[in-house]
Order: structure tokens, then C-alpha cells, then sequence
């Protein structure tokens, strides 16, 4: 079973270490998605990957790319969101100090968030272009086409995000009909401040699908 990992607006693939290196019975397919001109423009870069069964793990806006990919793409085999505010618009303040803040609940993940010089920050191009192409797509065109494929949807939900408010990724589950897993003291990037919670639920729901 393939399962294909998508970072979140302004990450990398780094962002899944923690977690794929935990996966070693599976093939795991970790991108980086580029600068485009719109969600759709992805289609080309990994059509190549849905050649068999596969399972979508995307976290905040990649799961709004996971999502579409399951609309025009076969094989896929269920969808598993992370903190992921599918028909949300956002108007993000791209200040460093504002979004470690709001990135995570742990304060010493937030001390060293400002101390380091990530790569959304060092490449702030990126990020402003993910936001940028997520607000321009639009995610209620493809809804008909994700509820008659009928694909199983789960969502892992950090529960003290400040970044997206829960009531907002609560109504992406709602929409999509995903079953929501909750970790606390968690914020936006639970892959990163809870690995070993996130992969407790994780591992859970892989039995549950397969």
C-alpha cells in the first residue's frame, strides 16, 4: 500500500520525517509541492503516482490538495486529513514571531520556531503563493464528485490549533464525512508536537482501512 504524504502551504517534506520513518511496511511517497498557478496545475506533476492503490495524507492545505487529487484521480483508496480547513479562505499575516505563535501549543516548540530560519520563512515567495492558490480554488466544485466515489475520509485534529479555528476544520468533517480523531495539547502541526500521539491514531486508522 502506497501512502502519499502532502505538507501543509509553505512546508516542505521534512515536515513527515518524524512519522514516515516510523512506516517502514509501506511505500511512502513524501512530496514538496512547488510554485504554481493553481491547485489544478498539480494534476501533471503527480498523476504518475496514482497508478495503484494509494491513501492521502494531507495536512491543512494538503489536504485541500489531497482532496482534489481524490476527485480526478483512481485508485485512491481513502483520504486522511490533518488539521485541514478545506472550504475555508485565509488572510495570512506572514510576520515570523505571528505564525510560530499560532503554529503550535507547546511553548518551547513556539521559542524554537522563532529561533530557527525555516524555510517558508527564508522563501516567504512560497508560502504567500500556496495561500495565494489555495483562496483562488475553489473546493465545492468537486464536492459531488467526492461523495459518489464514496472515499473513506478521516481527520487527526490538533485540538488547541490557533491558527484554524476548530469549528472550522469540524465543518470540513462535517462536509466530507471524515471521522475526527482529537489530540490534546496540540496545535496546527500535530505530526510535529505530538509525533508519538499522531502516530498512535495513525496506525489506527491504517487497521481500520487496510
Amino acid at each position: 500500500m502506497k501512502l502519499f504524504f502532502i505538507h501543509g502551504a509553505g512546508g516542505s517534506h521534512l515536515n513527515w520525517l518524524l512519522i514516515i520513518r516510523e512506516l517502514k511496511d509501506f511505500e511512502i511517497i513524501n512530496i514538496d509541492l512547488p510554485k504554481a498557478n493553481r491547485i489544478e496545475s498539480y494534476s501533471n506533476y503527480f498523476k504518475n503516482y496514482f497508478n495503484s492503490k494509494v491513501i492521502i495524507i494531507g495536512h491543512s492545505m494538503g489536504g485541500l490538495v489531497g482532496y482534489y487529487f481524490t476527485t480526478i484521480f483512481n485508485n485512491v483508496q481513502a483520504l486522511i486529513l490533518v488539521n485541514s480547513a478545506i472550504f475555508e479562505k485565509f488572510n495570512l499575516n506572514f510576520d515570523k514571531e505571528e505564525i510560530c505563535e499560532k503554529l503550535y501549543y507547546s511553548q518551547r516548540l513556539i521559542t524554537d520556531c522563532k529561533k530557527r530560519d525555516y524555510l517558508m520563512f527564508k522563501n516567504s515567495d512560497v508560502l504567500k503563493n500556496h495561500i495565494e492558490m489555495l483562496n483562488k480554488f475553489n473546493p465545492f466544485k468537486y464536492l459531488e464528485t467526492f461523495k459518489r466515489k464514496n472515499i473513506s475520509c478521516f481527520h487527526i485534529i490538533g485540538k488547541n490549533d490557533k491558527l484554524v479555528d476548530i469549528e472550522k476544520l469540524l465543518k470540513t468533517s462535517e462536509i466530507l464525512n471524515c471521522k475526527n480523531y482529537f489530540i490534546d495539547e496540540c496545535g496546527h502541526m500535530p505530526h510535529i508536537e505530538k509525533p508519538r500521539e499522531f502516530l498512535k491514531v495513525f496506525k489506527n486508522i491504517l487497521v481500520s482501512i487496510t
